[in-house]
C-alpha cells in the first residue's frame, strides 16, 4: 500500500505542469493516448499536398494547357541554341535587295561638251523647222492648233485613254505613260517633219506612225482610231494578221492590244512643207527609265 502514493506523485506533477503550460484539458487525453500520432499525421498531409512549380530547378517543365483542353508543350526559349544550328529569320524580315548594276562612269569634259553641242544643234533645228512651218502656213492659210509645237494640253492622257479603251475590250491590262518613250517619239517625229517622209526609227521599242493628210489638226484619238481599223484582219490567238496579210497590215493594232506592252509614249509634229502631221507612238515591255538590275 505504501508504494501507490509514490507512483501517483509524478503523475500529479506532470498534470500540474501541463495545466500551467496552457494546453487545453481536451488535448490531454489525446496526448497521453497518442503522443506523436497527431504530429506525424499533419506532417504527412503537408508533404502530399505540395505541388512543385512548373519549370523547377531540376530542369523539367509541365505542358501548358491550350484552350481546347489539349496540352501543348512549352515553347523553347529563344535564347537557347543547339550547336551547329541557326534560328530561322523572322517572317517579317525583308529579303536582301537584289544586286544592282553599277551606274555608268561620269562623262569626261570632252564627252559632256559634245553632248551639250548636240543638244544645242537639235534645239536650233527645231526652231528652224518651226519657222519654216509658220511661213508655209502663212502662205497657204493653214492654222496649227498646237502653235507649231506639235503638242497640246492633255495629249498624254488622251493617248493613254484611247489605247486602254481598246485594250479593255481584249481583257488586256492598261498601259501607262512613259516620259522617256515620249521623248524618243518626239525626236523622231521632229526628224520626219523636215522632209515630211514617213520612215521608222531603229530602236529596241515597238513603234507605230500615223500621217494625216490635208491639215495639221490630227489628234491622239484620230491616230488610234485609224490604227483600230486594222482589227478585222488581226488574229487574237496568234497575234498575227489573217488571210496571208503581212504584219505591217495589222501591226499598228497588234501593238495596241499586245499584253506585253506595258508602257507607251507618243508625240506629234507638223510637216514644214506639206499640210500633214505625224503621230508617233513607242511601246515597251517594261519601264525604260528604271535602273537595270
Amino acid at each position: 500500500m505504501a508504494a501507490r502514493p509514490v507512483l501517483l506523485v509524478p503523475a500529479m506533477l506532470l498534470a500540474v505542469a501541463l495545466l500551467l503550460s496552457g494546453i487545453p484539458p481536451s488535448a490531454l487525453a489525446s496526448l497521453i493516448d497518442h503522443p506523436l500520432g497527431d504530429l506525424l499525421t499533419k506532417t504527412g498531409t503537408a508533404n502530399a499536398s505540395h505541388t512543385p512549380a512548373a519549370g523547377a530547378a531540376n530542369g523539367t517543365s509541365t505542358p501548358a494547357s491550350s484552350a481546347n483542353g489539349t496540352s501543348t508543350p512549352a515553347a523553347p526559349s529563344s535564347s537557347s541554341k543547339s550547336a551547329g544550328q541557326h534560328a530561322p529569320p523572322a517572317s517579317g524580315a525583308s529579303p536582301p535587295p537584289p544586286p544592282t548594276t553599277p551606274p555608268p562612269p561620269p562623262l569626261t569634259p570632252e564627252q559632256l561638251k559634245e553632248k551639250e553641242e548636240k543638244e544645242k544643234q537639235r534645239q536650233e533645228k527645231e526652231k528652224r523647222l518651226d519657222a519654216e512651218a509658220r511661213e508655209f502656213g502663212r502662205i497657204h492659210k493653214l492654222v496649227s492648233h498646237t502653235n507649231y509645237t506639235g503638242t497640246y494640253k492633255g495629249i498624254a492622257r488622251e493617248f493613254v485613254a484611247a489605247h486602254n479603251a481598246v485594250r479593255a475590250r481584249y481583257g488586256v491590262p492598261p498601259m501607262r505613260w512613259n516620259k522617256k518613250l515620249a521623248r524618243h517619239a518626239r525626236r523622231w517625229a521632229n526628224h520626219m517633219r523636215g522632209g515630211c517622209s514617213l520612215t521608222h526609227s531603229v530602236s529596241k521599242y515597238s513603234e507605230s506612225i500615223f500621217m494625216s493628210n490635208n491639215d495639221w489638226n490630227a489628234t491622239a484619238t484620230d491616230a488610234v482610231k485609224q490604227w483600230v481599223t486594222e482589227e478585222p484582219i488581226y488574229d487574237k490567238l496568234t497575234g498575227e494578221c489573217t488571210g496571208g496579210h503581212a504584219f505591217r497590215d495589222c501591226g499598228h493594232f497588234a501593238h495596241i492590244v499586245n499584253k506585253k506592252h506595258q508602257w507607251v509614249g507618243c508625240a506629234r509634229s507638223e510637216c514644214t512643207n506639206v499640210p500633214s502631221d505625224f503621230v508617233v507612238c513607242e511601246y515597251y515591255d517594261h519601264d525604260p527609265s528604271a535602273p537595270k538590275h
